[in-house]
């Protein structure tokens, strides 16, 4: 496909909205106003449609100059790595007006020449990625200015190949939210489960109030509350459990002295006794194995779609099942944790030092660690655990030893959690690499469309295949 080339500034609104740097946070920021887009939302989302931020108070001035619209493009300026600059966000159908900070500058098209989101996608792709790096000014930091940004040459096809190339690639874009929202509500489903049964005891106290079992003092009010959920039902949904299930959990509890009160029958345990922590893996140096850092392991959902070859040289080893937790702040505390599943057999894989290695143990399987490591107990307790200077602060592996699970002696409790939960898990991770083989053919789209190798039509077809 031949097209003409333009300077961004011939196709945005720059007389009339220059791209800009965004807000510095005022003193006054507080918890109510205009949504506040930060460096960090371009690393979350490749659109802002209604991500939950933080609220930013701004002045009718401010607001003006600052506020986006639907079809912006928003590039972070400067970052630690040259792959975060130049990344960039497109704002959806907002209707509210954010605003955006001074790490982000703001392109603005004329609606009437260019397609927003076909150089969104231009810019995605590795004709983009080429013209960032060559305008990347390398000094403490990689950084990029609009004004040197919008005086590059893009390729320009007509208003209607524009159109119709970017809402081609857009018709992926909800197939992966489909994926992404149905992962996000299989992991919620069984987090719940691991909180109700190992964090919150729900079928041991259902079974002692059925039983009439005293309660213990530190359990009673979340007792009072399920009790008069149980009133508020019929009988057939007083317990959410099967009774086969729920014959299988104690009904009662005994004192403990490290973590108080526990399940009767049920042990308690420091993690570092109840799973492994960076187990051995064999990997000789120079070995070629797949490779992730941290970048790859996600804040929602477990599984790991970036990863490279490369030759061992160091690092944490890990084989598929393992589940890799952040050790370092802020990754640890925006809840950066992954499991192992993209190595192939019993091949091993290996990640830089920025992650610890957590592997169940017995009848501890992988959904039970993978739930474990995003309790927002445990994550507390790492967090708190940390040590080191401001911004290095790191988990140490002694911190496993001050943290307790109760454990079933009798290992039918762990083994009914992991039939409930494994066909969940599984579910993800092909819905999971659903999403990065669709993220790859719709990455390869347009630079074939843009170099002639494939045209519309074709296009089209290709993707009535694979969606």
């Amino acid at each position: 496909m031949g097209s003409e080339c333009y300077k961004l500034v011939e196709l945005s609104t720059l007389l009339k909205e220059p791209p800009r740097n965004g807000l510095y946070k005022s003193k006054e920021f507080q918890g109510s106003g205009h949504r506040w887009i930060k460096m960090s939302s371009i690393f979350g989302s490749d659109f802002f449609l209604s991500h939950e931020t933080e609220l930013l108070r701004v002045t009718e001035s401010e607001l003006r100059r600052f506020s986006c619209e639907p079809g912006d493009l928003l590039f972070g300026r400067t970052s630690l790595v040259l792959d975060g600059v130049g990344k960039c966000l497109l704002v959806g159908d907002v209707t509210d007006s954010p605003v955006f900070e001074s790490n982000l500058f703001r392109l603005r098209f004329n609606s009437e020449k260019a397609y927003s989101l076909f150089y969104f996608y231009f810019f995605k792709s590795s004709y983009g990625r080429e013209l960032i790096q060559k305008i990347a000014k390398q000094t403490a930091a990689a950084s990029i200015t609009a004004s040197d940004l919008v005086a590059q040459p893009v390729p320009y096809p007509s208003f209607l190949t524009q159109k119709k190339i970017g809402d081609l690639l857009f018709s992926f874009e909800k197939k992966i939210e489909l994926n992404r929202q149905m992962n996000t509500t299989l992991e919620a489903m069984a987090q719940a489960l691991f909180k109700s049964w190992f964090v919150d005891f729900d079928p041991v106290i259902d079974n002692a109030l059925a039983a009439g079992n005293e309660i213990p003092p530190e359990l009673a009010a979340h007792a009072a509350r399920r009790a008069q959920a149980a009133q508020q039902t019929s009988s057939e949904q007083t317990h959410t459990l099967p009774a086969a299930i729920r014959q299988q959990f104690p009904d009662c509890f005994v004192f403990t002295d490290t973590m108080g009160w526990v399940p009767e029958g049920w042990e308690p345990l420091d993690l570092s006794s109840a799973i492994q922590i960076n187990p051995k893996v064999t990997l000789r140096k120079g070995h070629v194995a797949k490779y992730a850092d941290m970048k790859a392991l996600p804040t929602s959902g477990y599984g790991i779609d970036q990863f490279e070859w490369k030759a061992y040289a160091g690092g944490a080893k890990f084989l598929n099942n393992d589940v890799l937790l952040a050790r370092i702040t802020p990754c640890l505390e925006n809840g950066k944790t992954g499991l192992v599943d993209f190595l192939e057999g019993n091949e091993p894989g290996f990640g830089s030092t920025e992650f610890i290695v957590m592997r169940g143990k017995g009848a501890i399987s992988s959904p039970y660690v993978a739930c474990l490591a995003r309790d927002a107990n445990f994550r507390l307790h790492c967090v708190t655990s940390m040590v080191g200077s401001s911004g290095r602060q790191r988990v140490q592996n002694a911190c496993f030893d001050s943290y307790f699970v109760s454990v079933p002696q009798d290992e039918t409790v762990l083994k009914l959690f992991d039939a409930q939960c494994s066909p969940t898990f599984k579910k993800m991770t092909a819905l999971n690499h659903e999403t990065a083989r669709l993220a790859s053919v719709r990455d390869t789209l347009l630079p074939k469309l843009l170099s002639g190798q494939l045209r519309i039509p074709e296009a089209e077809q290709l993707v009535a295949e694979v969606i």
